[in-house]
């Protein structure tokens, strides 16, 4: 790691089922110039989900 980045990152494991890691590299496959790497790929899904789950609980609010 990038001794500069060191306090902006934090390095986690994960352990999944290999048919999710499979999952995943087709879903890399299919993006058009996206990411070279697992982490890059699965960095992405978890923004793309908790930015949704955000605008559903802001659109859950409007609706009470």
């Amino acid at each position: 790691m990038v001794k500069k980045l060191a306090h902006k990152v934090q390095r986690i494991n994960l352990v999944t089922p290999v048919d999710l890691l499979q999952r995943i590299d087709r879903w890399m496959k299919e993006q058009p110039g996206f990411p070279p790497s697992r982490s890059e790929a699965i960095r992405h899904m978890i923004e793309q989900f908790l930015d949704g789950a955000a605008r559903t609980k802001t659109t859950d609010k409007r609706k009470g």
